[in-house]
């Protein structure tokens, strides 16, 4: 939870958005609830917007007042915990990094246009590629191949969330003495990966079992991601 909120107040302080509640607070009140709710094992989604505006219009100026803020709370999906293995397609849109690409904001239009392809395809989620071919990070997910017992992950440079799934388990892929290698890689690189795996939070660890159609590797999960 602290790597979540942290990441949300940088966030925050890029787009000059005053948060009303310490991280302490947010926590207290997640906790609250949690329990009103009667959830033990939950998603927490938490919601931050510049406040209520005088008048239509995008200037930060018309909005008066505090930011709302809004945390919601539901069970996990029993799809995706009963998963063993993901399909995935690549998106034919390109994404390109711009100086607020690693933001986590509300900004899903080009999310759920590569959702849509991905539903299309009978895959359960879409990487993004940018226009020279390097492998982004999917809708919801950040990606790591593995070779040779070495992972590799896009690195932050291009533009992709840093996701606190993703720092975690390159944290633990050291511990263990596994080599990490923050570097681009392109869909090619991905097709002859010994194996594959998505990380994020609703999940944690999820194998890439098909990436349009063609097979990583020969089990799911791979040996490395089963560690």
């Amino acid at each position: 939870l602290p790597a979540h909120l942290n990441r949300m107040r940088r966030g925050a302080k890029i787009l000059k958005i005053k948060l009303p509640h310490s991280n302490i607070q947010t926590a207290i009140i997640i906790r609250q609830l949690l329990k009103a709710n009667r959830l033990s094992d939950a998603l927490v989604k938490i919601m931050v917007t510049r406040g209520v505006a005088s008048r239509i219009g995008l200037s930060p100026k018309l909005v008066q007042g505090r930011p709302t803020f809004c945390i919601f709370t539901w069970p996990i999906d029993p799809a995706f915990s009963h998963k063993k293995s993901f399909q995935v397609a690549v998106g034919s849109i390109p994404r390109n990094k711009t100086p607020i690409s690693g933001l986590k904001s509300l900004n899903y239009l080009s999310h759920v246009i590569a959702k849509m392809e991905a539903d299309r395809a009978g895959a359960d989620e879409a990487i993004f590629v940018d226009s020279d071919g390097y492998v982004l990070e999917g809708t919801i997910s950040n990606i790591v191949i593995v070779n040779n017992k070495k992972l590799i992950t896009p690195p932050l440079s291009l533009g992709i969330l840093d996701g606190t799934t993703r720092r975690r388990v390159l944290t633990q892929a050291r511990r263990l003495g596994f080599p990490v290698s923050e570097r681009p890689f392109k869909v090619s690189d991905l097709l002859r990966a010994d194996e594959a795996f998505l990380t994020f939070s609703s999940a944690g660890i999820m194998p890439i079992r098909t990436v349009g159609g063609r097979k990583i590797g020969k089990r799911w999960p791979g040996a490395v991601t089963e560690e």
